[in-house]
């Protein structure tokens, strides 16, 4: 399922705020591409990514490895799948 919306790169509740476009949100070999100007301050790391908005997905995390790609796109391969929080 397609995902357009907000996410947090980091720390669940105090992290970064973005907004991204993931590819299919239950895919176990999920891709997001953050639409924002992009995280500048953010090194290509593997990191946290929290989806916010309110709905079916909110909360769901797993983490990504930060890749820069052409221009200023910058792109989030799933390591791990997205996952719905603990008692969700």
């Amino acid at each position: 399922m397609e995902y357009v919306g907000s996410a947090r790169i980091g720390d669940p509740e105090h992290g970064q705020q973005v907004r991204v476009w993931i590819d299919d949100v239950e895919e176990p070999r999920w891709l997001a591409l953050i639409l924002d100007e992009g995280p500048q301050e953010l090194a290509a790391d593997t990191v946290v990514l929290t989806l916010v908005d309110e709905g079916l997905y909110e909360g769901w995390s797993g983490s990504a490895f930060m890749a820069r790609g052409a221009g200023r796109d910058v792109l989030l391969p799933g390591r791990d799948p997205l996952t719905p929080p603990v008692g969700g």
